[in-house]
């Protein structure tokens, strides 16, 4: 699985939280709480990746470091649906 898939797939899913789909609550309560946070951050409440270094007290190559880290955890929880493919 494509670790851009996983992102775009978080980042659509978590626009709700705390109300995202059951599926996605589980996978986020599995993870490290440090991983965790940097998830809602990002995703969740759309910080940038800078900003979710100042506030979390990171580097930002840290916060894309969980990124990578999250994308393959994720990748291994959940069978992630694949985007359409282009017909043309």
């Amino acid at each position: 699985m494509n670790p851009d898939d996983v992102r775009d797939w978080l980042r659509y899913s978590l626009v709700d939280w705390p109300d995202a789909e059951p599926m996605v609550q589980r996978a986020v309560d599995a993870m490290p709480l440090r991983w965790r946070n940097v998830v809602v951050l990002l995703y969740g409440h759309g910080m940038t990746q800078e900003r979710c270094a100042e506030r979390l007290g990171l580097s930002p190559r840290t916060i894309q470091r969980t990124v990578d880290d999250v994308c393959q955890f994720v990748a291994a929880m959940v069978s992630v649906p694949q985007p359409p493919r282009d017909a043309s």
